[in-house]
């Protein structure tokens, strides 16, 4: 057990800090807002950040991350179709996805399918 000899110690060996000079580099950042594709011709415009892998109740799951026009961070849970389309977009292309019809494939829900467009520069 530390006694308070010994918290004297290592206080007098740690320099002291201008608190009011730090600067702050961000380790982990929230989670985006949800972007929700409800209707066809649905869109969202931003720049790919990652794909990560998520679990819930034991199922893996993909989670794509953005930074939409407006600064704010974007975030989708990515169907077979979005996790496809993303395997080869690198993080920091810009990017818009677009909802554009429902796909039967036999199940009670059809599949959503989508348009994933990356920015060009001329």
């Amino acid at each position: 057990m530390a006694t308070n000899k010994d918290s004297a110690a290592e206080t007098a060996m740690v320099p002291a800090t201008d608190w009011g000079n730090v600067q702050w580099q961000t380790a982990v950042a929230e989670s985006g807002d949800q972007i929700v594709f409800d209707k066809i011709g649905d869109e969202f415009i931003g720049q790919f950040v990652a794909a990560r892998t998520a679990q819930n109740d034991g199922e893996d799951f993909t989670i794509l991350t953005f930074i939409g026009v407006d600064g704010k961070p974007y975030q989708t849970n990515a169907g077979w179709k979005l996790q496809e389309g993303f395997s080869d977009i690198e993080p920091g292309t810009i990017v818009r996805i677009t909802y554009v019809k429902d796909v039967d494939t036999g199940r009670k829900d059809p599949m959503k399918d989508y348009r994933i467009e990356v920015a060009v520069t001329p």
